[in-house]
């Protein structure tokens, strides 16, 4: 089976969440699985697995949620359509 796995904390960020994301990723790869894991890109880190697509994240303090289809405006001027996949 092709699993992707979505997460907004994985390395180099250490703590429970990027541990169990590992530790289940490998898991299912030991049973024949093919697992791919999106996570956030952050300054200045080199990515080492091959099996990780890192993503543009916006960090924005004091910004919010969209609800779909709607467009939502942060401090800085940037506008974000949030689209359903």
């Amino acid at each position: 089976m092709r699993i992707a796995m979505m997460t907004n904390n994985y390395k180099p960020v250490v703590g429970g969440v990027p541990i169990a994301v590992e530790r289940l990723a490998e898991g299912l790869r030991e049973r024949g699985h093919e697992v791919y894991i999106f996570a956030p890109q952050f300054e200045g880190y080199e990515q080492e697995e091959t099996f990780v697509i890192r993503y543009h994240a916006f960090h924005q303090e004091g910004g919010r949620l969209c609800a779909s289809d709607e467009t939502c405006r942060f401090g800085d001027g940037t506008d974000i359509r949030k689209v359903k996949f």
